[in-house]
């Protein structure tokens, strides 16, 4: 195996141990971001969606990230890599760069640029998939996604379904499902926040929603509890 990917596999593991470790000793920062939060009647998608935190928000977002680097640094030497928790902490571009060769050597090259759908967005989505458990009629998943300066919002839901036959023929119900919300965290590298908006917000509705890290990209998930309102049916379920 060349060094790199086996760099990238120990960073991985490392990096699952501190976002575990982080939940506890940075718990009163991310305390201290929800009050200024509920301070401002603002919530989660207001602050990724628009940019517009207040100044405050984002002071104590850098300190959480700061934070959290220097937990990773200090698990890397901790645990034997002391070369790689310097690398870590001098040169964060060689570091992510020697990552990306190693994590190459396991899943391929990227295909953000190529014009399709990114092999890594349709494993995110299947992870999801796979953690979900229909609660009554079963349904496909719809997504959407987006991407402004290297940061991605993905939203995933399950599409409405149209029964066929029986008392209810030709109604359209939106699918309830059971999330398994430690299984999906477990699949990003590394995780700043996460959370459930009980009302939502415009038309996104209540959602699930979780902001990190997975294969090296930075990312808003959000998995609505039910699809948007324009959303029309993509399968059929017979009675």
């Amino acid at each position: 195996m060349p060094e790199a990917a086996g760099l990238y596999l120990v960073a991985w593991q490392i990096d699952a141990m501190t976002s575990e470790i982080a939940e506890d000793a940075l718990r009163h920062l991310q305390e201290q971001m929800d009050a200024v939060l509920k301070a401002h009647d603002l919530n989660e998608e207001d602050i990724w969606g628009s940019g517009a935190a207040p100044p405050e928000y984002e002071e104590l977002r850098q300190q959480y990230m700061d934070a959290w680097d220097e937990l990773y640094a200090q698990k890397l030497k901790d645990y034997g890599e002391p070369a790689m928790a310097d690398l870590f902490r001098s040169d964060r571009d060689e570091f992510e760069s020697i990552l990306q060769t190693g994590r190459e050597f396991f899943h391929g090259p990227r295909d953000d640029d190529d014009g399709a759908l990114p092999e890594w967005l349709g494993e995110l989505v299947a992870h999801v998939a796979v953690n979900m458990e229909s609660d009554g009629v079963p349904g496909p998943l719809g997504m959407q996604y987006e991407r402004e300066d290297g940061f991605w919002q993905v939203t995933v839901y399950p599409q409405p379904v149209e029964v066929v036959g029986g008392a209810d023929d030709g109604a359209v119900v939106n699918p309830g499902f059971i999330l398994d919300l430690e299984e999906l965290r477990s699949i990003f590298e590394k995780v700043v926040a996460n959370g459930w908006k009980a009302l939502g917000g415009r038309d996104s509705g209540s959602q699930l929603f979780i902001e990190g890290v997975f294969q090296g990209r930075e990312v808003l998930l959000s998995v609505l509890a039910e699809a948007p309102e324009d959303e029309e049916p993509r399968a059929t379920f017979a009675l």
